[in-house]
């Protein structure tokens, strides 16, 4: 009779696990899809990855964490079904799959990890060379060759200065070396200092960048246009000025870069701790397992 007790907790919590594990499942499909739809990672994994080669590393753990997450949901569904009709065979095969998926979680938290440090390296450099030859020449010079590459650097440098609240790489001065800059001063009777993303702005977003709801709104019904790409500064020729005086509560003097890179290791980190959490937790799943395999032989003898 304790034996058949035996069974059934260990049979009911099992079946309880198994809720939390697809959960987890739903988690990590979250994870990877926001990848896709949330834009501001585009712009901002724009200006983390040196190379195209990179960019498609992040999407390819995007797919990865996807694969899991849908194989989760399946994976869990196997277990409650062993669970329910007590069989050792579907059980064992449950197990199995929970190992594979330990393995390939913990292989996205360790290639992330490693990786990260990678992305990251000489990230200073590469940005503020880029920013004095790429940003704003994919209006000033249609001709080149290059152009679709400089309009994306400029749009997730408009971007970043927006999120973040900054200016340039390592600060405002950044512009006054760039090709932007110099062209500006041949061409408009009123040049501009900084971009307008730099300044302090008037106008607000419609839609809340980055949150789930207006992420999956803009999915559907296409894609409002923020602040940041038609800026619209308080006060536009006080946040030009030469002089830091006047322009010191309407410009952002603070670089972009340490904000990115802080970002991009808490993006990095959060991955890291879900899968390794999954993985604690399929640990789990594989004990309770084993734990009713043996009820379920000791009932049977």
């Amino acid at each position: 009779m304790a034996v058949g007790c035996g069974t059934k907790c260990a049979k009911s919590i099992l079946i309880s696990f198994n809720m939390l594990f697809w959960l987890s499942g739903g988690t990590l499909i979250v994870l990877g899809a926001w990848v896709f739809l949330d834009p501001a990672k585009a712009h901002l994994f724009h200006l983390v990855s040196a190379t195209q080669a990179k960019r498609d590393v992040i999407y390819y753990l995007a797919y990865v964490l996807l694969g899991i997450g849908g194989s989760i949901l399946l994976i869990g569904f196997l277990g409650c079904c062993g669970a329910l009709h007590e069989r050792r065979c579907m059980i064992g095969t449950y197990v199995m799959f929970l190992i594979v998926l330990i393995v390939g979680e913990m292989g996205v938290a360790v290639l992330t990890f490693v990786f990260r440090e990678e992305f990251l390296e000489g990230l200073d450099t590469r940005l503020s060379s880029e920013l004095i030859e790429k940003y704003g020449m994919d209006i000033e010079n249609h001709y080149l060759s290059n152009n679709v590459a400089n309009k994306d650097f400029t749009t997730s440098v408009d971007f970043a200065q927006y999120r973040f609240n900054c200016c340039g790489m390592r600060n405002d001065s950044d512009y006054l070396e760039t090709q932007w800059w110099k062209q500006s001063r041949s061409k408009d009777s009123r040049p501009r200092n900084v971009p307008l993303t730099c300044c302090v702005l008037a106008n607000t977003d419609v839609s809340q960048t980055g949150s789930p709801i207006s992420v999956v709104s803009r999915s559907f019904h296409g894609t409002t246009e923020e602040a940041w790409q038609s800026p619209l500064p308080k006060q536009e020729q006080s946040c030009q000025d030469d002089n830091p005086r006047v322009h010191e509560r309407l410009r952002y003097k603070q670089g972009c870069l340490l904000e990115l890179v802080l970002w991009f290791r808490r993006e990095s980190a959060v991955l890291v701790a879900t899968c390794s959490s999954i993985a604690g937790l399929q640990l789990l799943g594989i004990v309770l397992s084993i734990c009713l395999c043996r009820n379920i032989a000791e009932d049977a003898a």
